[in-house]
């Protein structure tokens, strides 16, 4: 008889397209838990999802929300995917690619550019840049990476900033209305799997089912449903590389 309930809350990037691979993580980690039943109904979108998080039990965050869940709510950091990260891609519109010909990152010199920047992907180019001593004159920024998309291809802003697995998502046609200047492969911030503080007695159980998921044959079935190959011991120490990134957006204009 199931004697306890936890809640499971996932980033709406991760849910936007088939949902129900996490309702089959969900029952998969209830089964696995003694008497435990996991509650899982996917956000509406981010203020939806940023309503809840806070009380989850459990949580599967993007960097910028593990930093904030950890740093403010005393969330645990418990395994994140040993095969996924956060990346970025920068890029322009038609209209640039048709003025200058040898167009690349260093044409992003003193240049408006869309992005989100409450996300990190953000950081992200914008750490990108600086390696090729770049910088843009300002950020537009945009609600969503669809508004983003959008701003560029309409021609509103020469050059944009996107989360790597959303452009990867996108349609042939739709990433072909824009050009990619360059996409990152960092590998340094990632999403994790985050257990709320209250839920102490349940961190070990927690932990180990996760991190055991690839060894049985149910458990990697599901974990392939979500593009992961395992799940790995994690830790607080990604905080330091998002406070570092998160830094960078102190040294560009925002509009």
């Amino acid at each position: 008889m199931t004697s306890e309930s936890l809640g499971l809350s996932v980033c709406p990037h991760d849910t936007a397209k088939n949902p129900d691979r996490w309702f089959t993580f969900a029952q998969y980690l209830g089964q696995q838990l003694e008497a435990t039943r996991i509650r899982f109904s996917p956000s509406a979108g981010f203020a939806d999802y940023h309503r809840q998080i806070e009380s989850a039990d459990i949580v599967y965050a993007n960097p910028q929300d593990t930093f904030n869940l950890c740093t403010g709510h005393g969330f645990h950091v418990v395994a994140r995917a040993s095969n996924l990260f956060d990346e970025v891609v920068i890029i322009a519109n038609s209209r640039m690619s048709e003025l200058t010909p040898n167009l690349s990152l260093r044409s992003v010199a003193g240049r408006e550019v869309a992005s989100v920047p409450s996300m990190l992907p953000t950081c992200l180019a914008l750490a990108r840049l600086r390696m090729d001593g770049v910088a843009p004159a300002r950020l537009v920024g945009k609600d969503s990476w669809l508004a983003v998309m959008n701003a560029v291809a309409r021609k509103e802003v020469p050059f944009g900033f996107i989360y790597k697995d959303y452009f990867d998502g996108l349609g042939r046609l739709s990433r072909k209305m824009v050009r990619v200047l360059d996409e990152t492969n960092e590998g340094s911030v990632y999403h994790s799997f985050l257990l709320n503080p209250r839920r102490e007695s349940q961190r070990g159980p927690v932990t180990r089912v996760l991190l055991g998921m690839h060894e049985t044959p149910q458990g990697k079935a599901v974990l392939s449903e979500l593009g992961m190959e395992r799940l790995i011991a994690s830790d607080e120490a990604i905080l330091g590389r998002v406070t570092e990134l998160r830094g960078l957006l102190d040294q560009v204009a925002l509009q």
